[in-house]
């Protein structure tokens, strides 16, 4: 569900549909009370007596339901994004909305890679994922720099550039928890996750993997030439 509320969400910012807007909204609240109740439920789980397997994939998906709500919350604030755009009546240049759908394309791409590791509790794929997280933030860097340029060049308006920078800061943030999701699908066998010190040593320890994978993303990805 929170994977479908990002989808519709994006679309909803290259044309605004009232109907989509509402079921983000809808989704989104959907996605809170089911938090809350198997949150509450796999606590009282956790206090029974267990084996260690059986902890371990209650904290595994204790961490990826808070992940997926706040990712829910994301969809919200992009189609707040679509409102503004809307009420405003006013748009980002061709040359922007080409730029964004090459980030939108890509996180699509880690959503709903990060959806089908977990379901199916694949770690090779779940690692898959940091790589693209880091292509989308070099991406979401590339664009905030050539937004700046066009204001710069009075092409785009103040205005305009506040939003953009919000739209892709939820891009960016999207990523984020996909990415943390994916630490949880890959050290399920492990008995505590340790996000922080996985991603850290993973973007300092240059594996080939993750490098061959990062290098395929970047290459799939390109931003079209500045016109």
């Amino acid at each position: 569900m929170s994977a479908d509320a990002i989808h519709c969400a994006i679309q909803t910012i290259h044309q605004f549909d009232e109907r989509l807007a509402e079921k983000v909204i809808d989704i989104e609240n959907i996605v809170d009370r089911y938090e809350d109740k198997l949150g509450t439920f796999l606590v009282k789980l956790s206090n029974k007596d267990l084996l260690d397997s059986d902890n371990n994939e209650i904290a595994r998906i204790l961490h990826t339901i808070g992940h997926l709500e706040r990712m829910s919350d994301h969809a919200v604030n992009i189609v707040d994004v679509a409102k503004e755009l809307h009420v405003k009546d006013i748009s980002f240049s061709k040359e922007a909305q080409s730029e964004l759908k090459v980030v939108e394309d890509a996180l699509l791409e880690v959503v709903d890679m990060t959806v089908r590791a977990f379901e199916n509790g694949d770690s090779g794929l779940a690692a898959k994922v940091e790589p693209l997280e880091q292509v989308i933030d070099t991406l979401s860097e590339q664009l905030k720099a050539r937004h700046i340029e066009r204001l710069q060049q009075g092409l785009c308006t103040i205005e305009l550039g506040f939003i953009h920078s919000d739209l892709l800061n939820n891009y960016e943030r999207t990523s984020d928890q996909c990415s943390n999701i994916a630490v949880c699908t890959i050290r399920l066998k492990s008995n505590k996750v340790d996000t922080h010190r996985y991603l850290r040593e993973l973007k300092t320890s240059g594996q080939p993997q993750f490098e061959a994978d990062y290098k395929a993303y970047a290459d799939k990805y390109v931003l079209p030439d500045k016109q």
